[in-house]
């Protein structure tokens, strides 16, 4: 009796599995056209039950009462709903708009789904989560086959390459700021951005030539909006640290040192006939070189207006105490946009000015982390300058002391740019055909004053003199483009056509000039090269060309 159970307790569960599982059939179809659509995915979450729309938008699954189907498709908002009694569930699928969102490309929008080549676009939302120092660094991460690397350095331009390295001289993409040819970013503040276009491609980076060799990254800042005046403010505060090695302390590379030394004098090595007589010390020259650094950022904007003209302005403050010694970074950055709309007629012009002042960092100092012993003295009164550095003696070495070479070589950059453009467009014909005229200007100057004091960080260096040295480089972009677009629908094709022409020209002078000896009083130099006494040297260049695009 009681193994006769078994079997017909299994044949009740078999059968009440069969009762509650029944086969769901439907549907799916777009909700604005109801057409059928293809390659829909139908499933059960957690459950490996799925099934897949055919060529007329029907699908069979299995599924019991109560379960949870979703169907899933590309560019179409994804359907949850429960299954009940009846055997057939039909779908109307909304579009998520994702594909009709309208991307930056070239001399004009369009639509994402009619893009063929590869463009990744940030939103303002996703920016205004990043404390970044430049706009470079604040693209870290956000989207694929873009690598950004930083020096750590205060003020320093990030690097970016797009798809890897297709160039041995320069991997740079070409920046398009509100349709401006930029450098780089050029301090543009990441509070003013309204989105970023990366063109990976060279399909999709065609139109710019071959400047766009290493991809396009096109920044469009933002836009007054009709109604009543706003007014944005926010501050921000970052704290941050740089990376560390754990290195040995003096202790422990004495020991080791001493260990090497023994091991080379018992295989004969020639000229070692003794051990070094350490000096004292047990410097962390990380702890030297390393702090905590500090970026301030503050932003206050203004937007409003109407229709027939709005505007939006904003001014930036940024000041970043960088966490290597000696470095430092001041910017002060003021935007004004504005555009409007009457009749047939559209307008606009955008006007930025930055400026800013970076104290330059000298040489490496992670590969002088690595190199440089322990036991050597950051300060050494027997050694010019009074920084120490190797002996062959006492330390072997021919590590540069960072310290040294920061507090003797003293270099400040200041840069200034500026950047405007106007706008025109006429719209014809329902916007059939649209035509547009900008005119671009950019102006930039930049100067480094150097102060190289009496001194040396390195064994063997030498006695190099004192000098004060002064570069500048100032260069002007005048851009004036006009095109003529054509765009009409039939049905649901889309035809469009984009003619245009394109007058650029450029011209950059270069001076330099280095002078010995700079004056010193009361142990302070003098930083006027004028006041230097010793010999002066002057170098510079002219460069200027004009480039005619159709």
């Amino acid at each position: 009796m009681r193994w006769n159970t078994i079997p017909l307790t299994l044949a009740l569960l078999l059968i009440s599995g069969s009762l509650l599982a029944q086969s769901i059939n439907g549907t799916v179809r777009d909700g604005k056209t109801s057409e059928p659509l293809i390659g829909a995915i139908i499933f059960i979450p957690g459950s490996a039950n799925s099934a897949v729309t055919d060529l007329d938008g029907n699908y069979t699954i299995e599924a019991g009462k109560g379960d949870i189907l979703n169907v899933s498709l590309l560019g179409y908002k994804t359907i949850t709903e429960k299954v009940g009694s009846s055997p057939r569930m039909d779908f109307m699928m909304e579009s998520d708009n994702v594909l009709e969102e309208l991307v930056v490309v070239g001399y004009g929008t369009v639509k994402k789904k009619d893009v063929l080549g590869s463009v990744s676009t940030i939103r303002e939302q996703t920016l205004s989560d990043r404390t970044s120092g430049n706009v470079v660094e604040s693209l870290q991460g956000l989207t694929s086959g873009v690598k950004v690397t930083s020096s750590g350095e205060p003020g320093s331009s990030s690097s970016i390459q797009i798809r890897g390295i297709g160039s041995f001289t320069g991997n740079n993409p070409l920046f398009i700021i509100d349709g401006s040819y930029g450098g780089d970013e050029l301090g543009v503040n990441v509070e003013d951005i309204e989105s970023i276009q990366i063109l990976k491609d060279a399909s999709s980076a065609s139109i710019y030539g071959s400047r766009a060799a290493s991809g396009v990254v096109i920044i469009t800042t933002k836009k007054g909006r009709s109604g009543a005046l706003k007014v944005k403010g926010d501050a921000q505060a970052k704290v941050y640290w740089l990376p560390r090695y754990d290195l040995m302390n003096a202790e422990t590379y004495k020991k080791y040192d001493n260990r090497a030394y023994a091991e080379a004098m018992l295989q004969g090595v020639r000229g070692v006939t003794g051990y070094q007589n350490h000096y004292d010390s047990d410097t962390d020259w990380q702890s030297e070189m390393l702090s905590t650094g500090v970026l301030q950022n503050y932003n206050l904007s203004l937007s409003g207006g109407q229709e027939t003209l709005n505007f939006y302005a904003s001014l930036n403050y940024k000041k970043d105490k960088g966490a290597l010694y000696h470095t430092g970074y001041d910017h002060l950055g003021f935007r004004i946009n504005s555009s409007g709309k009457k009749g047939i007629f559209e307008y606009g012009e955008h006007f930025f000015f930055t400026q800013s002042s970076t104290r330059k960092l000298q040489g490496n100092p992670w590969a002088n982390f690595i190199a440089m012993p322990p036991t050597i003295p950051v300060y050494d009164s027997n050694h010019p300058g009074g920084y120490g550095y190797g002996d062959l003696k006492r330390a072997n070495s021919y590590a540069l002391n960072p310290v040294a070479q920061e507090n003797l070589v003293d270099a400040v950059n200041r840069q200034t740019y500026f950047i405007g453009d106007i706008y025109g467009l006429i719209h014809l014909y329902k916007d059939i055909f649209t035509t547009k005229l900008n005119v671009s200007y950019k102006n930039y100057f930049g100067e480094t004053d150097r102060l190289r004091k009496k001194g040396n960080w390195v064994m063997g260096q030498g006695d190099d003199a004192a000098h004060l040295s002064y570069e500048t480089a100032k260069n002007t972009q005048l851009v004036v483009e006009n095109t003529w677009q054509f765009n009409y629908e039939i049905a649901r094709h889309n035809i469009n056509i984009l003619a245009g022409a394109s007058y650029d020209t450029f011209r950059e002078d270069y001076h330099s000039e280095t002078k010995l000896d700079p004056l010193v009083v009361n142990g302070e130099y003098i930083r006027s090269i004028n006041s230097a006494t010793g010999t002066q040297t002057c170098t510079g260049s002219y460069i200027q060309y004009a480039l005619i695009s159709f």
